[in-house]
């Protein structure tokens, strides 16, 4: 026979509002491995804006008291409580290692200032939801859903919805004009070739970083030196069979600058990618006088869950949804977090033989979803920008 205390902490589990989310997001749950980028880091803040937005709307406390007996009790959670709970107990120190030279998104610098004040008061927030005396347990729930007061009344200032829409407007303009780039190849190609590749740049004699150690920002100068005849010589190799290509340029802890490609070519004299990519490679290496490096992923792309490197179709259902994978992975990082060295430096660009009208917004709302076009909504591509 169930004591009252373990019905007391059943009731409480079913009192939990269930979370619900988009079926298009759960598509987007095996790991698919991409190089130069911290996993945990960008997931990171992704999960500080995911929880944003539903804060923003919760209209109930987020923590709740159980009674376990007369003198005891236990600080709980709903499921938006525990995803904050989650993110204040991650590696921060790891995260601002990784992102050096970078500048958050007002949601995250908001929450990291409170995160801030927060941990001046306890040291533990994973202490608060163990079995306690009552008065304890009483006194951590109205700790804890002050705090979560404070954020949204914080991430509800009208300056600050402002400063965040002002931040990811390029991010949200880059993935709208790819995916407009993308839709016209689709109905102009429906077979072409796609290659995806990584390229890198050390200082001769560079050692590995180490955490800890301050940026390295010496070589970036040469970086976007040599990458300008590198463009040039994609542009001459492919001349006319060249429908797009797309780069993002990075920065990390570990690879330090880099830079990521998507190349989408016509099929014909082009189909053996894999090599293709090595001689872009070769190529690489000699400008940039063997301080260059290349990740090849056409070579590995049997470890990718859905097939869209190589020669494919681009009215296949499983090519469709990795494209929007490479789409999502190449627009979004400024939605989060963007350089600030003091000058400006440009994050995305793309060149290759499609119209001018091509990259114009779509004018279909944002909200609106079909199933088989490439081109996503902006919720969507973010949902999935993490979850690869």
């Amino acid at each position: 026979m169930k004591t009252s205390s373990c019905m007391a902490r059943i009731q409480a589990r079913k009192a939990i509002p269930k979370r619900k989310e988009l079926s298009f997001k759960n598509l987007f749950r095996e790991p698919i491995e991409y190089a130069g980028r911290s996993d945990a880091g960008i997931r990171l803040l992704y999960r500080i804006h995911e929880m944003a937005s539903q804060l923003i709307r919760s209209s109930k406390p987020l923590f709740y008291l159980e009674k376990i007996s007369e003198r005891e009790g236990m600080a709980r959670c709903t499921k938006l409580g525990d995803l904050l709970i989650g993110i204040a107990q991650s590696d921060f120190t790891r995260l601002l290692a990784d992102w050096p030279i970078h500048k958050f998104s007002p949601i995250v610098r908001g929450f990291l200032k409170l995160f801030a004040l927060l941990m001046v008061q306890t040291n533990s927030i994973g202490g608060y939801f163990t079995i306690v005396s009552l008065d304890a347990a009483r006194a951590a729930v109205n700790y804890a859903n002050r705090y979560a007061s404070t954020l949204k009344k914080y991430l509800r200032r009208s300056v600050i919805k402002s400063a965040n829409e002002r931040f990811r407007r390029s991010a949200l303009d880059n993935f709208d004009e790819l995916a407009g780039i993308l839709q016209w190849i689709s109905k102009e190609h429906p077979e072409v070739v796609v290659l995806r590749f990584d390229t890198g740049y050390r200082e001769e004699g560079a050692t590995p970083s180490k955490l800890g150690d301050p940026p390295r920002t010496g070589h970036l100068d040469k970086y976007r030196e040599c990458r300008k005849p590198f463009h040039r010589w994609i542009k001459d190799r492919f001349g006319e069979d060249l429908l797009l290509c797309a780069w993002a340029f990075e920065y990390g802890r570990e690879k330090l600058f880099h830079q990521h490609y998507l190349v989408v070519l016509k099929p014909r004299g082009n189909k053996d990618h894999v090599e293709l990519v090595d001689e872009i490679g070769r190529k690489w290496s000699a400008i940039t006088k063997s301080l260059g490096s290349i990740h090849n992923c056409n070579a590995r792309r049997s470890d990718y869950r859905y097939p869209a490197l190589g020669q494919v179709r681009l009215d296949h259902p499983q090519v469709i949804i990795g494209l929007r994978y490479i789409e999502s992975y190449l627009t979004l990082a400024e939605a989060h977090a963007r350089f600030d060295l003091g000058v400006r430096i440009k994050a995305h660009g793309k060149f290759g033989n499609y119209p001018e009208e091509a990259t114009i917004k779509p004018a279909r709302p944002r909200s609106s979803f079909s199933p088989m076009p490439i081109a996503i909504t902006y919720a969507q591509a973010q949902s999935q920008y993490v979850n690869f």
